[in-house]
């Protein structure tokens, strides 16, 4: 009795399958589609969060790079102005014609050099005698 039931339901699913087989196609593919998508989703969620990551970080580093260099030219602006200053101090106090046109070039010099703090200290060293403290 059992078996002339599976057979019964057997040949009725196979009537329905020769009868419908496009719908039935399409929707395995369908199901095919939505599950694979599934699979594909998670890893570009993944990807996704690792390239926000990698931004994160390149945006700090970027930050940072920034803010160093503002610093950097913030200490070559104090060191540019207080050379002026004494390039001009040692302008106003020279004696004679040499001391001025020495102190000239030396303005010159350190006007050269406006945007690097080091050559600054080494021209100071070299012609004032200042040291970098």
């Amino acid at each position: 009795m059992n078996l002339l039931k599976l057979r019964k339901y057997w040949q009725l699913t196979c009537s329905f399958a020769k009868a419908h087989w496009r719908g039935l196609v399409v929707g395995a593919a369908m199901l095919l589609c939505y599950f694979y998508g599934k699979k594909v989703e998670k890893k570009m969620k993944l990807d996704r969060a690792m390239a926000l990551a990698q931004w994160d970080k390149d945006k700090k580093e970027i930050e940072r790079s920034y803010e160093s260099e503002m610093a950097k030219k913030a200490k070559a602006k104090e060191k540019y102005d207080a050379a002026m200053l004494k390039a001009e101090e040692a302008r106003k106090n020279a004696t004679d014609e040499f001391d001025r046109v020495k102190a000239a070039e030396l303005k010159k010099m350190i006007k050269k050099a406006k945007s690097d703090p080091d050559e600054i200290d080494r021209i100071l060293e070299d012609s004032l005698g200042i040291k970098k403290v």
